[in-house]
């Protein structure tokens, strides 16, 4: 019980050493890393932190914030986090307002480290979404569930899969005007080459580097369903290029699309004639099932719908 018990009061003071040299050398790089308080408890067999007013954020402008994160892990099982937000967090973006997130359930799981990507979950449970101090509305007002899944494979890669169901979307947005008031989902699945090149001072860097070195995703699904409007995508490698916009060809079925990109045309910034003739090419290639299959293309900064340029494509960073 005495030599338990010193080997638990060493690891509780590493743990406070090595969030201290954390912070001071995210700092360093340009990061904001702070917090007003902290505690470290869970003897005998665990190590439990709570982080008070914790803010981490990067130069670029990605970063999170929350009132509390509460964390730990098994004192012989040391590369094995959980953690949880009791109050919600608020998510920051480059160019755009901040997003308060709150959930019923808001947790993490985060294992193995040393590697890119680490092993990391995000779960939520019945969400709400909101602008701080005023900005726009979001896009999603609220969601039923929300999971986020990162894992290291063979050969250097790495596997992504986001998915948010039975969402509601903004009545005065483009989604929630195609949804009509009926749910939303949302769905990512990838993996990507070259996982340990994704690293850098920010966000930036980081996926400016992985392109660099030949960094590819190759979709395995991407579905975005509103209402009776579907996009399902279920073949496409991507890449980013220099000027931080998405490139690359997806293959897609989509159903009641001529409602939705007319709907597209109408509310956001994608110009009317662009929005009608992809339309028109849409309820060209439609079957009885309201179903089309076209190519979606990312090149030099723009998207194409089969043959029609909608807008700029997305940017990653």
């Amino acid at each position: 019980m005495v030599g338990w018990s010193g080997a638990w009061v060493y690891l509780r003071g590493q743990t406070a050493s090595r969030l201290d040299a954390a912070a001071e050398q995210a700092r360093a790089a340009g990061w904001q890393a702070q917090w007003s308080g902290r505690t470290i408890s869970g003897y005998p067999f665990r190590i439990d932190v709570v982080l008070n007013d914790l803010v981490l954020s990067e130069p670029s402008g990605w970063g999170v914030s929350t009132p509390q994160l509460r964390a730990e892990t098994y004192a012989y099982r040391l590369g094995h986090w959980i953690g949880y937000v009791p109050d919600g967090l608020t998510l920051s973006r480059p160019g755009a307002a901040p997003l308060q997130v709150r959930a019923k359930v808001l947790r993490a799981s985060l294992n193995g480290l040393g590697r890119i990507p680490p092993r990391l979950s995000v779960e939520g449970d019945a969400l709400t979404f909101n602008a701080a101090a005023g900005g726009p509305l979001p896009t999603f007002t609220s969601a039923a569930k929300l999971q986020l899944h990162l894992r290291p494979g063979p050969d250097d890669q790495g596997a992504a899969l986001f998915r948010l169901d039975n969402a509601a979307a903004e009545p005065s947005r483009w989604l929630g005007r195609v949804a009509q008031g009926r749910p939303v989902t949302v769905v990512f699945d990838g993996v990507f080459s070259n996982a340990s090149a994704l690293k850098g001072a920010n966000w930036a860097d980081a996926v400016r580097a992985w392109t660099g070195a030949g960094g590819r995703l190759n979709l395995r699904s991407a579905q975005l369903s509103a209402g009776d409007a579907a996009l399902n995508a279920t073949a496409g490698q991507l890449s980013v290029g220099f000027d931080g916009r998405l490139r690359g060809d997806l293959q897609a079925e989509l159903r009641q699309a001529p409602r939705a990109l007319a709907v597209l045309g109408e509310s956001s910034g994608v110009p009317a004639e662009a929005a009608a003739a992809a339309a028109a090419v849409t309820a060209a290639r439609q079957g009885s099932a309201s179903l089309a299959r076209a190519a979606i293309n990312f090149e030099a900064g723009q998207t194409t719908l089969g043959p029609v340029a909608l807008g700029p494509a997305p940017r990653v960073f």
